[in-house]
């Protein structure tokens, strides 16, 4: 009389955990990248606030003859940003050149991570270049600025 063992086809241990590790190490690369994306799309979403009270301020320059307007000045109403804090304007000052007109205009991350800065060069049709400074070395670099 011979007894049959009947054999199951299953995975051992060592095969699901070595699965389990290897869907960890992926896991954690989708999510140490996913930080800087939101990151980069939140930088973006202070550009756009500035590039809005760009817009107002050349309108207010051509519309009210005003070649150094505040931002409470430019009448635009500026909703609360949620990650950003209200944006700010420095003094405004015209060069030697009557054509060109400093107008720097400001927004700072909330919780003091970088400050987007646009400067309004001249009163044209050109579109000024938002740059970012930042105490973090390569943090602005990292949000493509």
């Amino acid at each position: 009389m011979t007894i049959k063992h009947s054999q199951k086809e299953a995975f051992t241990l060592m095969e699901i955990l070595i699965v389990v590790i290897i869907m960890g190490l992926i896991a954690s690369l989708a999510f140490s990248n996913l930080g800087a994306v939101i990151e980069s799309h939140r930088a973006k979403e202070g550009e756009q606030i500035l590039y809005a009270i760009y817009g107002r301020y050349k309108a207010a320059a051509v519309e009210k003859d005003m070649a150094c307007p505040s931002i409470s000045q430019l009448g635009v109403t500026i909703p609360s940003p949620e990650n950003f804090e209200p944006p700010f304007s420095d003094a405004c000052w015209i060069d030697i050149d009557p054509a060109v007109i400093h107008w720097p205009l400001s927004i700072s991350r909330k919780g003091g991570l970088y400050m987007l800065d646009l400067d309004v060069l001249t009163l044209q049709s050109n579109i000024p270049r938002v740059t970012c400074s930042s105490s973090t070395a390569g943090l602005c670099q990292q949000l493509g600025y």
